[in-house]
């Protein structure tokens, strides 16, 4: 294969592999995955399955020129399972959060009740 498709193969790679990081980001800095729908997520994952066994399948022929399709997957589906589960880690703490934050308030009524009555 021409080095020029090699490169641009690599290219390739390290650019979609960086374009999870900002979304990776937002989700931290946000502290939630809630826009990331698990639809997405699950697609995105089978898509690059079917890349990483293409990718395989050129490896089996001793074609070496997929090696930047199988170092993009696996970064690839490094990057979905940081994304993955840290919109579980939010979720699970959110909800976590969401349960607390109703005996809270009722005990404040509880109080400002007897308050009244008094």
């Amino acid at each position: 294969m021409h080095i020029l498709f090699v490169i641009c193969g690599y290219i390739s790679t390290i650019l979609t592999t960086i374009s999870y990081l900002p979304q990776i980001l937002t989700v931290i800095m946000h502290k939630s995955g809630k826009n990331i729908s698990y639809p997405y997520i699950i697609l995105i994952v089978i898509d690059i399955l079917f890349y990483l066994t293409y990718g395989i399948g050129f490896i089996v022929n001793n074609n070496l020129d997929a090696i930047p399709i199988l170092v993009g997957s696996g970064l690839q589906l490094l990057s979905l399972g940081i994304l993955a589960i840290l919109k579980i880690y939010f979720n699970v703490t959110k909800k976590k959060n969401n349960k607390k934050a109703p005996d809270i308030i009722e005990t404040n009524n509880e109080d400002t009740t007897e308050e009244i009555t008094k």
